[in-house]
């Protein structure tokens, strides 16, 4: 049964009849994988006081990987920021928040 063989066991017998394997590598073995660090998969980046490590995204353009902006921290952080991006004004947000269509969480202190 395969369950009671070693890695060295089940390398053996592949390697003896041409089958490709490699051994399932758990996250701190892809961290230090070369290959994985020469494709910049992964990037340490700050959330709160601390550091996260996150997968890159998988696409380069121009050569790069895609600036990292932040994780919110608190659902609706960018509540403002997102819809000035798409042209709402800030009367405009605000009465959203006011009617309750938008949530600005407690980003700024007070829930509203």
């Amino acid at each position: 049964m395969l369950a009671d063989l070693t890695f060295e066991g089940v390398k053996t017998r592949f390697e003896a009849n041409g089958v490709w394997f490699e051994r399932v590598q758990d996250f701190e073995d892809m961290r230090n994988d070369p290959q994985a660090a020469y494709a910049e998969i992964f990037r340490d980046v700050p959330v709160g006081d601390a550091t996260a490590t996150l997968i890159n995204h998988p696409l380069r353009y121009d050569g790069g990987v895609p600036a990292y902006r932040g994780v919110p921290l608190v659902a609706g952080q960018d509540t403002r920021a997102v819809m000035a991006e798409i042209g709402y004004s800030e009367a405009e947000v605000a009465d959203l928040i006011t009617q309750g269509a938008v949530d600005v969480g407690t980003a700024e202190g007070d829930g509203a």
